[in-house]
């Protein structure tokens, strides 16, 4: 990754591998209610508790 940082033969601004990163999609619209959330996985009652303590402390 930076094997040639300090070469010092390269001209000025010379770039050799760019890579393109890929932006995520967005989310999709909400359902028809306009409820949004996380899905229940068992555990997401503490989660939520925490996530409440967090916002509201």
């Amino acid at each position: 990754m930076f094997g040639s940082l300090f070469d010092d033969e390269r001209p000025v601004g010379a770039m050799t591998n760019v890579h393109t990163l890929a932006i995520p999609r967005p989310p999709s619209r909400r359902l028809s209610c306009g409820l949004s959330g996380i899905e229940n996985q068992g555990a997401t009652c503490y989660l939520n508790s925490l996530l409440q303590t967090l916002l509201y402390t």
